[in-house]
């Protein structure tokens, strides 16, 4: 049985590593700027930035009362600060293992902080560093989806998943995934909600690019994560921003199995393309459901595997005992038995 591998097409090939390995290469910041060096909240040694986004820049820091290192997300300007505070609520209102932990707030020069636990690596600097089987992305994807269960729990559409808004630490040896950057989330009621259109193009819904979201909006979103990690690519990439939108509500993305044939499970092609209807009514309808999907994906998975060990250990036996009465045809019989001598 073929062993189904998946990895980005631009990642380079590298043997298997120990997860906590490989994540403790990525900590190499960006250059130094006016907060590395300070002490926030006399309390966190800021050592270098390690992240740039559109309202907020994130640095790695030593917490000086526990010894541990933190993330800690600095807003640009003032203007800026409703983003952080919108996080800040957002993380306060959700407790799951699958969404970052918030440590602390604040404010530094007028500028708005949050604290927060340190993760190593996310799910796109993993995908370009080395592959990724199947059962270790099933795993990555149900825990996203668990994480976005919790958040839309809460009343809450995260509207930016995006392989940069996973995060995969290391717990126990095991790795954990865990949404992050809740800056452009919006709480939502029961029925859709109409907003700005926010997000990032290449994961917007079309529903979203018109700016009316629901839930499964961020299925969507999941979608296409799923099949970048399978294709090695987004579905719909146009030359600008505005292209690459008209292109979620115009155009059918191609099927995974065309780009990689002979390659991907069907289930878990099928899976992709589902969360990746146009009508946000054909999609899963929660989150919950996909990642019932998924998870049953991989038990099929694996119980075709071990169906295919089983056939393979038949078959070695009905060749062993072949052998043996060619070799000794005194001893022929209905049924394997070799001699203890």
């Amino acid at each position: 049985m073929k062993k189904f591998q998946l990895r980005s097409i631009v990642g380079a090939r590298r043997q298997k590593e120990d997860p906590a390995q490989v994540m403790g290469r990525f900590h190499k910041g960006a250059p130094l700027d006016e907060f590395s060096g300070r002490v926030i909240a006399d309390r966190y040694n800021i050592t270098e930035r390690i992240g740039i986004g559109g309202t907020s820049n994130v640095y790695l820091a030593l917490d000086n009362d526990t010894g541990e290192h933190v993330a800690v997300k600095v807003s640009h300007d003032q203007e800026k600060n409703r983003f952080i505070s919108a996080e800040t609520g957002v993380l306060k209102q959700v407790k799951h293992p699958n969404v970052v932990e918030i440590r602390e707030e604040g404010t530094v020069d007028g500028r708005y902080f949050v604290v927060l636990e340190h993760l190593e690596i996310d799910l796109r600097k993993l995908l370009c560093r080395r592959e990724i089987e199947w059962g270790e992305l099933q795993l990555i994807l149900t825990q996203v989806c668990n994480g976005l269960g919790a958040i839309h729990r809460a009343g809450l559409i995260h509207s930016d998943v995006k392989p940069q808004n996973i995060m995969i630490t290391v717990r126990d040896g095991k790795e954990v995934a865990k949404l992050v950057d809740f800056g452009a989330s919006i709480w939502t009621c029961d029925g859709p909600t109409y907003s700005t259109v926010a997000g990032t193009p290449q994961y917007m819904s079309p529903e979203q690019v018109s700016g009316k979201v629901d839930y499964r909006t961020d299925i969507y979103a999941l979608g296409i994560v799923m099949y970048e990690a399978m294709c090695g690519k987004v579905p719909f990439e146009g030359k600008s921003p505005l292209e690459t939108a008209v292109k979620h509500m115009d155009e059918k993305p191609e099927l995974p199995s065309r780009i990689r044939p002979g390659v991907l499970p069907e289930e878990l092609e099928a899976i992709a393309m589902r969360a990746l209807q146009k009508d946000p009514g054909d999609r899963f309808q929660t989150i919950g459901e996909m990642g019932m999907a998924i998870s049953r994906c991989m038990k099929g998975f694996v119980a075709a595997w071990e169906e295919e060990i089983t056939r393979t250990t038949l078959e070695l036996g009905q060749i062993a005992k072949t052998i043996f009465e060619r070799k000794h045809p005194a001893h022929r019989t209905t049924e394997l038995e070799l001699p203890l001598n």
